[in-house]
């Protein structure tokens, strides 16, 4: 785990690595859970589950990020079921 903070922006950033099956995930985390966000690809339902368990408040995924199609468009309806204030971004 990487803990830093900015004086400048009075910010805290944390980055995890997960370990989801076989796969590793780098997750940040801006300000505990204000923003979460993962770029690396090869991400599915039940890690996205994981994640909304903590009911961030935003939380950012590449494009590519996802599995599968399916898993991209059942991730919008995941964090509406969980934590369903949480604004969901894919870049």
């Amino acid at each position: 785990m990487n803990y830093e903070t900015h004086e400048s922006c009075k910010a805290t950033f944390n980055n995890f690595s997960v370990l989801r099956g076989s796969q590793e995930f780098e997750v940040f985390f801006v300000n505990e859970n204000a923003l979460v966000a993962c770029f690396d690809s090869g991400v599915d339902e039940a890690f996205v589950k994981e994640l909304a368990g903590i009911e961030p408040l935003r939380v950012v995924y590449r494009d590519n990020s996802f599995a599968s199609d399916t898993v991209k468009v059942n991730v919008e309806q995941t964090f509406k079921q969980l934590p369903p204030s949480t604004e969901i971004k894919s870049i």
